[in-house]
């Protein structure tokens, strides 16, 4: 049966309704802090090789996603997506942006390619969807940024964080750990430790210090994600 069939079929039944399908494929919402419902999730790579990634094909088809942040991929990788109706179409429109980025979270690579990936939400409608391979490591950086940047709180970030490795392997860090989340922050705050106060501040400096967004685009994503329209 080919896939699109399948995802019919899962539809009509409703087979993959509940939470507890979201969390075995590692997909989920990020509403938290100031980020409005219907604006962000994240999961692991949506391309169908398996349950988990009929499981996300379906989720994401349901919450409408319109743009898609694909920090695994290049754009000759995308092709492989072809076997995804949904995906693919989203492909087709442009509506998908592969950065193949690498784990240095501080280093002039992945910072470019971040800024890459808030400049192309802020040109394309939400809801969107931040997906790397596992949905642990670079997806897990990048919700918990944007979820610092929205006033989440600080066990909101880490709950959200460690969930994935109940799901996915991380590439970088396999343990799961609270630690994993507070180093990376308190990395970013210049080897100073993070605290529920300057989140927020953490996160502003990380994207106009190091990912090189304007205040304008700042304030740009903030505005987006926060509308509840």
């Amino acid at each position: 049966m080919k896939l699109n069939k399948i995802l019919d079929r899962i539809d009509e039944e409703n087979n993959f309704n509940d939470e507890s399908n979201n969390d075995f494929a590692n997909f989920r919402e990020i509403c938290m802090g100031s980020i409005a419902h219907g604006k962000l999730y994240r999961s692991s790579h949506p391309a169908p090789n398996g349950v988990e990634d009929i499981v996300i094909s379906s989720k994401s088809k349901r919450a409408g996603i319109k743009t898609i942040i694909n920090f695994t991929d290049d754009k000759d990788g995308l092709k492989y997506s072809k076997d995804s109706p949904w995906y693919w179409e989203l492909v087709k429109s442009k509506s998908v942006i592969a950065l193949h980025t690498d784990f240095d979270f501080m280093g002039r690579y992945f910072c470019g390619k971040f800024r890459k990936a808030i400049e192309f939400m802020l040109s394309h409608k939400p809801p969107y969807l931040i997906h790397c391979y596992a949905g642990v490591d670079r997806t897990g950086f990048a919700s918990m940024i944007i979820e610092s940047l929205m006033d989440a709180n600080m066990q909101e970030i880490i709950d959200d964080y460690l969930l994935s490795y109940d799901f996915g392997i991380g590439s970088a860090i396999n343990t799961k750990d609270e630690k994993v989340v507070k180093e990376q922050l308190k990395e970013i705050n210049k080897g100073k430790e993070a605290t529920e106060e300057n989140l927020k501040s953490i996160a502003d400096r990380y994207f106009s210090e190091k990912v090189g967004l304007t205040r304008g685009q700042i304030e740009a994503l903030k505005k987006i994600l926060a509308s509840k329209i």
